[in-house]
């Protein structure tokens, strides 16, 4: 069962990393160990199939939205999701404006 925190980004539930779960002031470096297809709840409470990586080490999976997936593609050098298998990338906290208000969102960049 998922919670809802005021300017959260926590429509997922409890087995899927949210926006909440990363510092606010520092990245988060992970390693990508696996992947698979999901169906996960949408922000408006519709199941869609998405893309659910295994991170090295971590007790959540990170469903990868597209901005998400394009960013990741072009860290690893593939758009083939089994490419990505021990890509490592940073994680990081910021806030987008989406479904009609302002929310915190997870975001990927290259490891520095």
């Amino acid at each position: 069962m998922s919670t809802q925190a005021k300017g959260s980004y926590t429509q997922l539930s409890g087995e899927h990393l949210c926006a909440d779960d990363l510092p606010r002031d520092k990245d988060t470096k992970v390693e990508i160990s696996g992947a698979a297809i999901e169906v996960v709840t949408s922000p408006n409470n519709q199941k869609k199939k998405m893309i659910v990586l295994e991170l090295k080490g971590a007790r959540k999976k990170m469903p990868i939205n597209k901005t998400n997936g394009k960013m990741i593609t072009a860290i690893a050098g593939s758009p083939q999701v089994e490419n990505w298998i021990g890509c490592k990338i940073s994680l990081y906290y910021t806030e987008i404006r989406a479904f009609g208000t302002t929310v915190g969102a997870i975001r990927v960049r290259p490891n520095k």
